[in-house]
């Protein structure tokens, strides 16, 4: 299984560990500025005219400057950007073959068709999940620094870990939705759909304050993968 995904990351013709250290690089970035712009909110209002903003705008505004605040507007950040990024390693590393028809070629192989899905499903998960860890670990560093309330629990740093994982297999619901249409751009599309639903808000009421509800989406994901990669024993999808 190693080898198979050792082979897997080696079929790219540039240096795929510079490629993925770029990525996260830009995704990281990303996270830490809107972390940044957010955290710094109270800085602007403070020197900038706000005659349209309420004067509980204004305190729902600066309710991030705790520390509780700006650690869940910091893990919306992060769960929303490493969904889409999800999507996008899927696409690439699995998606995209069937998409190519590559697949075809690849199940004539005397190797195990489910070896080889594992395989391509396993690196994008890999990948997705240690660069969210460590994108996690960055954010957390700077709130422990520059935000005087911070205050980090064990139970804290394991949700790192957990997180990262429900975000990895949430993203395997794109991937099969992708697989289905033969499209990387489904996948990219309906993992955005997924950050959008999962982080964003129905009303007044913001779903990234409900954890439980990654976690039955990941459960979801896991499900849909393993079906998905249990039928490539019996049928050929590729005609």
């Amino acid at each position: 299984m190693l080898k198979l995904m050792t082979l897997e990351l080696k079929k790219k013709k540039s240096n795929p560990m510079i490629k993925l250290a770029l990525n996260w690089l830009l995704v990281t970035g990303l996270c830490l500025g809107m972390v940044i712009l957010i955290y710094n909110t109270d800085d602007l209002l403070s020197v900038l005219p706000s005659p349209g903003l309420s004067e509980s705008m204004i305190q729902d505004t600066l309710q991030f400057q705790s520390f509780v605040g700006i650690k869940t507007i910091s893990d919306a950040i992060i769960a929303l950007a490493f969904i889409i990024y999800a999507g996008v390693n899927y696409g690439r590393f699995v998606v995209n073959d069937f998409a190519s028809s590559r697949m075809e070629l690849m199940y004539t192989y005397p190797v195990s068709r489910v070896k080889i899905m594992y395989a391509k499903i396993g690196v994008a998960a890999i990948v997705t999940c240690v660069s969210m860890i460590l994108t996690k670990g960055v954010i957390y560093g700077f709130l422990a620094i520059t935000v005087p309330s911070a205050h980090f629990t064990l139970i804290n740093v394991l949700e790192i870990f957990t997180s990262a994982i429900a975000v990895t297999f949430m993203g395997q619901i794109a991937m099969a939705v992708g697989i289905w249409r033969k499209s990387v751009i489904t996948t990219v599309v309906t993992a955005f759909l997924l950050a959008v639903f999962t982080q964003g808000n129905i009303g007044s009421v913001a779903l990234y304050d409900f954890p439980i509800i990654p976690y039955i989406f990941a459960v979801i994901g896991v499900i849909v993968s393993y079906l998905f990669v249990a039928r490539q024993k019996h049928y050929e999808f590729f005609n």
